[in-house]
């Protein structure tokens, strides 16, 4: 009997389909793969004991059917195992992430033909992230911060809790910095799609109302042009130059109560890598093949410092490997 050819890619399907899972168990390779594009660890087979097993059955004949559940079988009967396996099938499944690729291009295929006709300066740069590429492809950002009764009952809490720390520490300095994101700005794109869009409005609550003794500073552009300048292009970081930029107006803020403070640390020498293309996460969320930033560090002298972490002295940086070039080039 003669097989027709869709029969016969619908066998080779099935059998890739049931053959992977398969493979993983008996060969019993349980290490968890990591996903460089996706910056995640992948889903792993969860293991099976058969000592265990076989011990259950014992207590099982034993009338012990507690402590059967707790050796072997109480993982299948919370779900848990189908859980993990059904996640590792999915994840590892061969050319996994060459089909999401192609699934994300025939999805931003249609998103174009839709907003082919209109003057939107942004689209979705995907169909389901919620986050939008200029209709150029020089920035990805996701959607707008809202500001809300909500947005201002948070913000006067913050100022609360900052006088309440001014009066009761009045011989300590408090600092505010506010770090302006495309989101939160009044050059955002998309703002006038967005009727509860913060367009800045979040920011100036907080400017107008914040309590005596709070030092406030913050870092905003006045475009969008200015913006990219400053801040990488498919992340929500700001790049080398918005660091400095940052860097210098809070060493103003804190000379202000702090005169003795040690001269700035100069920093005019920016060491770029070209052979770093560097991919944020607003990148990976949506696979859209924006052009990678370039990686650029400042080459400075530091003085003497310590780094704490959850309050514990954990020394400092060494970053020799890193400036000699000795780093991940998978970004």
């Amino acid at each position: 009997m003669k097989v027709s050819l869709s029969r016969y890619f619908l066998f080779i399907f099935f059998l890739i389909l049931i053959g992977v899972p398969t493979y993983w168990v008996i060969t019993g390779q349980r290490a968890q793969a990591y996903s460089e594009v996706e910056a995640r660890k992948l889903g792993y087979f969860p293991s099976v004991s058969f000592s265990d097993m076989k011990t259950a059955v014992k207590r099982i004949f034993q009338q012990q059917y507690d402590e059967a559940g707790e050796l072997f079988f109480y993982q299948f009967l919370n779900k848990e195992y189908q859980e993990s396996f059904s996640s590792a099938v999915t994840e590892l499944f061969p050319l996994r992430l060459s089909g999401i690729q192609l699934t994300k291009m025939l999805e931003r295929q249609q998103i174009a033909l839709a907003y082919a006709l209109l003057p939107d300066p942004a689209i979705p740069a995907d169909a389901r992230s919620g986050r939008y590429i200029l209709r150029d492809g020089s920035l990805l950002f996701a959607a707008p911060y809202e500001f809300t009764p909500e947005t201002i009952q948070a913000i006067e809490t913050r100022i609360d809790d900052y006088a309440e720390m001014i009066r009761k520490y009045p011989d300590v300095h408090f600092y505010a910095y506010y770090l302006e994101r495309i989101e939160g700005s009044d050059y955002y794109p998309l703002n006038r799609f967005f009727p509860y869009a913060d367009a800045g409005k979040g920011f100036n609550y907080f400017s107008d109302h914040h309590p005596q003794g709070l030092v406030l500073g913050s870092l905003e552009f006045e475009n969008i042009t200015e913006y990219l300048q400053n801040n990488f292009h498919s992340d929500h970081h700001w790049n080398i130059y918005g660091a400095l930029m940052a860097y210098d107006e809070i060493y103003q803020l804190v000379r202000k109560n702090y005169p003795e403070i040690s001269s700035p640390v100069e920093h005019t020498r920016v060491r770029q890598y070209p052979d770093i293309e560097f991919l944020g996460s607003h990148a990976r969320v949506t696979l859209y093949p924006i052009h990678p930033d370039k990686f650029a560090t400042p080459n400075v002298d530091l003085p003497p410092y310590t780094r704490f972490y959850k309050g514990k002295d954990i020394g400092p940086e060494n970053n020799d490997d890193y400036l000699q070039g000795s780093f991940l080039r998978g970004c």
